[in-house]
């Protein structure tokens, strides 16, 4: 982010692995302004490959190199108390 934005301070996010290896990640703007952040994904195993995060409740999608989303991480841009449910997976 831009230096001297702090809109990333609204942010909540929350990361899932369930026994299937299923993989979750959860973010929400929770605050009433436009706002942006880098999330870090906590999965340590994503180096070297690539991903697709799958919005689950709307049309967004996001192609990254898993060492992108361990840092700096998956860069958003969120409308106020806007969110994600993501699903990660691998690519295509």
């Amino acid at each position: 982010m831009a230096k001297g934005n702090e809109s990333w301070d609204g942010f909540i996010a929350w990361a899932w692995q369930g026994r299937d290896g299923e993989r979750l990640l959860v973010v929400v703007n929770y605050a009433h302004l436009q706002a942006q952040c880098y999330v870090s994904i906590p999965f340590d195993d994503l180096r070297g490959g690539k991903y697709r995060l799958n919005d689950l409740m709307g049309p967004a999608r996001y192609d990254h190199e898993g060492d992108a989303l361990l840092a700096p991480g998956l860069s958003l841009d969120l409308a106020p108390w806007g969110c994600h449910l993501l699903e990660l997976q691998e690519a295509p």
